[in-house]
């Protein structure tokens, strides 16, 4: 599949998993799995795919750590630098203006967990097979449980490898998660595959203003290992490949994924991808835990000493320390900014 562009979204806000995540160092580049982080995880899981080098779309602010992440992981890779995020339809423009019109454009997200590569492979393949009949391809992960806090794709008619798409459904409650889950409803991982051109032509046809502008952004010449789009870029709208184009367009399919994934969203999340000792929690540092049951106990420097808590994620850093009934993890978000 040496034809494959991997395109990287390497933004974020670094809220999710604060404090040992930030908006200097998005969770993407904490190295929380026995010293590898979901940024080289992502580079490696590309790598199995595809031979081309990838293309990470991130932030002015964080060229140093992409650069030094990328030394780590010792792959070459071109870099297009955005002044401010505007979400992922720009930074997927940003990529089809800059690739060749037949090049096929691999978008994904820098923080997704994935275990079975193999497994991988195989949907990728079959996406790939859509994506060259002028498609563009979904990604979409089966559920394992009635999530809430994931959008889902409906499938539509049987393609070959895939499906159609029916539609695209906003995070749902427990009630239409459980519907969704039942109907084999798939969770939308934010992975796409398509030719440059379909690319271009979507958004020409549903979301032109956003081309324009990110095409006005773009430096001439376009080339080389750094690309630095203009401070023009910020004002472009901020919004999704999903609302700009995969809702609107009649060329979108979705290929099933069951590989072991997870967007490691939350610590609750965290918890359920990193090993457990017989208790059920994970300890890093210097922890002294006593009673102590199904929880995530972290510490960078301080000595942390726990006693008599189930369900809980406790994290000590040089800025926070952080305690969350891992049931309530999605509220991190709105404590990371309440300096």
């Amino acid at each position: 599949m040496s034809i494959l562009r991997p395109i990287v979204l390497s933004g974020g806000e670094g809220a999710r998993l604060w404090p040992l995540s930030t908006p200097d160092r998005p969770k993407q580049f904490v190295r929380l799995f026995e010293g590898t982080s979901l940024f080289e995880m992502t580079l490696t899981r590309a790598a199995a795919v595809t031979d081309l080098t990838p293309w990470i779309v991130t932030g002015a602010r964080h060229k140093a750590i992409v650069d030094r992440f990328v030394g780590d992981a010792r792959v070459a890779a071109r870099l297009i630098l955005e002044p401010t995020g505007r979400n992922t339809a720009p930074a997927a423009a940003a990529a089809a203006l800059l690739a060749k019109p037949d090049e096929v454009l691999f978008i994904m997200p820098a923080d997704s967990y994935i275990t079975d590569v193999g497994t991988f492979r195989a949907s990728v393949e079959n996406a790939l097979g859509l994506a060259e009949e002028g498609r563009i391809v979904a990604l979409g992960v089966v559920p394992t449980r009635p999530e809430t806090g994931y959008g889902y794709i409906e499938t539509g008619e049987s393609l070959d490898g895939g499906f159609g798409i029916a539609s695209f459904i906003e995070k749902p409650d427990l009630s239409k998660a459980e519907q969704l889950l039942a109907s084999g409803s798939l969770w939308n991982a934010g992975m796409f595959i398509a030719k440059a051109a379909v690319l271009r032509e979507q958004f020409e046809l549903h979301a032109a203003r956003v081309l324009d502008r990110v095409a006005g952004a773009l430096p001439a010449p376009s080339e080389g290992d750094v690309v630095v789009l203009a401070d023009t870029f910020s004002e472009v709208e901020s919004i999704s490949i999903d609302h700009a184009i995969m809702e609107k367009t009649g060329s979108g399919a979705v290929v099933p994924l069951d590989a072991g994934w997870s967007d490691v969203g939350s610590y609750r999340a965290l918890l359920e991808v990193l090993p457990r000792d017989a208790a059920g929690n994970h300890i890093v540092g210097r922890v002294e835990a006593l009673d102590v049951v199904d929880s995530l106990l972290i510490s960078a420097d301080r000595k942390l000493a726990v006693s008599g808590v189930n369900g809980q994620a406790i994290v000590e850093t040089e800025e926070a320390v952080l305690v969350v009934d891992l049931e309530q993890s999605q509220t991190v978000k709105k404590l990371a900014g309440s300096d």
